[in-house]
């Protein structure tokens, strides 16, 4: 870990990261930063503002996580998958079972 950005707020260094890839300017990175309504984050700022469509974010918080991004529209869920995560946990926790592998 850099040790400039330790304790820094994620949605700081997400702003800042978005710059230095050429995704936003600075002067919308400000911009957003002064417009940002709690509990709203940057990213949900800078999408209502239009400084970067949500392709650009998902895909951009894809590589930086190293997880991939899916499109559920395009998905089509077993629903013997769906099944392994109970409704009202599901919803406590916001997941959604797309896949299963193994036997487990």
């Amino acid at each position: 870990m850099n040790p400039t950005n330790a304790g820094q707020p994620v949605v700081d260094r997400l702003g800042d990261l978005l710059v230095a890839e050429g995704l936003i300017t600075d002067d919308q990175l400000a911009h957003a930063r002064a417009e940002q309504k709690p509990p709203e984050d940057l990213g949900g700022t800078l999408l209502r503002l239009r400084f970067i469509f949500e392709e650009q974010l998902v895909g951009f918080l894809s590589r930086q996580y190293g997880i991939p991004s899916i499109v559920l529209s395009q998905l089509e869920i077993d629903a013997e998958v769906l099944a392994l995560v109970p409704a009202d946990l599901a919803k406590t926790y916001d997941v959604l079972p797309i896949e299963r592998h193994g036997t487990v």
